[in-house]
């Protein structure tokens, strides 16, 4: 282990000295942290946050290298956000030092403060990169790449692959449906994990395959798409087929009343995406594997009753049992957030499953106030966005793409926020965000230079980030 600890001293280096690549080196840290968590004796719990340490590092060195890399400025680009988010700021603060006090564990203020604000490093260092660098799209093609091969370790563990790397940490998990079936979380470190990037893939495989010049190599993203998206019944998880339904719904409404161009293009793209998934899973060598899951797979297909009757009392019917368990004024930040069972936290009750009521929970009814607040106001700059760049045929697919699959995931949220305590997760979405907000700037800086016979088109960096915001944000 020795080397693997010299590496990762040395991808921090690299994080620092050189920000932009330091993001990717993020993204393989991310993937790598639960597979090292395997392979080390006690499957330690710190290896769940390995992560962080690197965004921090990848900020440092951007924030000394780079002038102007600063929050206020995305704050006066999109300033109806600013007055919620110092509110929940401070609000997250006071209830992170009451989880602390309460359970006199200073892990617990770490905790309850991470899972509120992770996403911002990452968010900051995605605005700054897609403005200097003008290709987000590379970052997220390698996530896709990256993902879809961790992804893979499902159909392994499937498969019998008896590796150190894969499986479930800690106890293996089932659920019964015509018989017990094991939950694979292949080299992820659980199936939920496993689930969520699978989604993640399929709905970034499907953005990619849009924006991808003609050719037969983009047809590669809707492979990625294909085979996390069958990956995901190993999973037994179907709030990854429901989050990737979300998106697909969310996408086409925002693309028809957007009065988007490419509509069509995106109708298309999903066919293809679906077509290609029921290939794969018709085709593939193991396919006998899947005969075990038939159930299963019938019960995501027509069991939707069921889904809607949780989603509404997680949603709806647990707001009355959180406060009466943990009051108007919540538990403290942290109190309910996943780990906080290792440093004395989890009083909020099983009611607080869902993503609302565990903010509810923690924060109380103020802080639940001020998260809808921040969500709502990102919610209007979305669609302001969407519709600003509704006429560029490349930033305009981007930019519902990437909305539909932030407004997914909060969707997703809402109901089950399990998967939403991994640090790696909460920083890519913060990567996304960081993306879509960035993209009116991109527009209104951008040169462009379109050659009809390669039909491909180039987009230059802009010169700064000194002038006037874009006025569709004000």
């Amino acid at each position: 282990m020795l080397i693997v600890y010299t590496l990762l001293a040395l991808f921090l280096l690299v994080c620092f000295i050189d920000w932009r690549k330091g993001i990717f080196v993020c993204l393989v840290i991310g993937f790598l942290q639960d597979p090292l968590r395997k392979l080390v004796v006690g499957e330690p719990v710190y290896f769940t946050v390995l992560v962080i340490p690197y965004i921090l590092v990848t900020l440092l060195g951007a924030i000394s290298s780079v002038r102007s890399f600063r929050l206020g400025y995305i704050l006066k680009m999109y300033s109806g956000l600013k007055l919620p988010f110092w509110i929940f700021t401070l609000i997250v603060l006071v209830q992170a030092v009451r989880g602390w006090v309460a359970t006199g564990n200073m892990a617990i203020f770490g905790i309850g403060f991470l899972g509120y604000f992770a996403p911002l490093p990452a968010s900051l260092l995605a605005f700054h990169y897609s403005v200097r660098s003008g290709n987000m799209v590379r970052f997220l093609k390698f996530y896709v790449i990256i993902g879809a091969i961790f992804i893979s370790g499902v159909y392994a563990e499937a498969m019998g692959f008896d590796w150190p790397i894969l499986g479930n940490v800690g106890e293996s998990l089932y659920f019964y449906l015509g018989g017990p079936k094991v939950l694979h979380a292949g080299i992820m470190r659980s199936p939920e994990i496993s689930a969520w990037h699978g989604a993640m893939v399929t709905m970034l495989g499907l953005v990619c395959f849009l924006l991808s010049p003609p050719g037969l190599r983009r047809y590669l993203w809707l492979i990625f798409s294909g085979i996390a998206l069958t990956a995901i019944i190993f999973t037994g998880r179907r709030k990854g087929f429901a989050e990737v339904g979300l998106f697909v719904f969310i996408a086409l409404v925002l693309s028809f009343y957007g009065k988007l161009r490419f509509l069509k293009a995106y109708i298309r793209s999903i066919i293809l995406g679906g077509v290609l998934a029921v290939l794969i899973y018709q085709l593939i060598p193991f396919r006998d594997l899947f005969s075990s899951y038939d159930a299963y797979i019938a019960r995501i297909t027509h069991d939707v009753s069921s889904r809607s009757q949780i989603a509404w009392s997680m949603v709806f019917d647990a707001p009355k049992w959180v406060i009466r368990r943990n009051g108007l004024w919540g538990s403290g930040a942290g109190m309910g957030s996943q780990g906080a069972q290792h440093f004395g936290g989890i009083r909020t009750g099983a009611a607080a499953e869902g993503g609302l009521a565990k903010v509810l929970a923690e924060l109380g009814v103020v802080g639940i106030g001020a998260f809808l607040w921040i969500c709502l106001s990102l919610g209007v700059y979305f669609w302001k966005i969407i519709r600003y760049a509704r006429k560029n045929r490349f930033y305009g697919p981007l930019a519902v793409g990437l909305a539909a699959i932030l407004l997914a995931n909060g969707l997703n949220f809402s109901v089950a926020h399990q998967a939403f305590g991994d640090p790696f997760i909460l920083s890519f979405l913060g990567f996304l965000l960081g993306f879509l907000l960035a993209v009116p700037l991109l527009i209104s800086n951008q040169r462009w230079i379109i050659n009809d016979r390669q039909r491909t088109t180039r987009y230059y960096r802009p010169s700064s980030m000194t002038r006037r915001p874009p006025s569709v944000v004000h």
